[in-house]
């Protein structure tokens, strides 16, 4: 019976491990679009402060502020435009009233789990 529950949990490990690694792969690209879409984002916005800069200086300080609340009301939009509109705190719940107490509690306690998981950090500490 304990020889059953080793295969098993190495079986179950090792294709833990497998996915484990193929969604930190993916989650790594991942950061990596965003982070060349912000600087992308950073530079349009560089270049449109310094289109807005060459402006006459003979604005007024009321077309200033209606320029810079324009400006402020297209940046929130924008930003609004990348909000998931799924209401994650009501999936959140219907999935807690789901789960089973304890489900999974087994795999954090094993040696080889806490291995990985140490493994998991270093490595990350280290590509920082």
């Amino acid at each position: 019976m304990l020889g059953n529950l080793r295969t098993f949990k190495v079986t179950c490990w090792q294709s833990l491990n497998d996915s484990f690694r193929a969604n930190l792969g993916n989650i790594k690209t991942h950061a990596k679009i965003v982070e060349r879409e912000a600087l992308l984002s950073h530079m349009k916005d560089t270049k449109q402060h310094m289109l807005e800069a060459a402006e006459p200086s003979n604005a007024t300080e009321a077309d200033r502020a209606v320029i810079n609340q324009r400006r402020k009301e297209k940046n929130q939009a924008r930003l609004l435009s990348y909000l998931s509109t799924v209401k994650y705190e009501m999936k959140h719940r219907k999935c807690q009233r789901l789960r089973h107490g304890g489900t999974g509690a087994w795999l954090s306690k094993t040696l080889e789990f806490e291995d990985w998981a140490l493994l998991v950090i270093e490595r990350a500490a280290e590509e920082e």
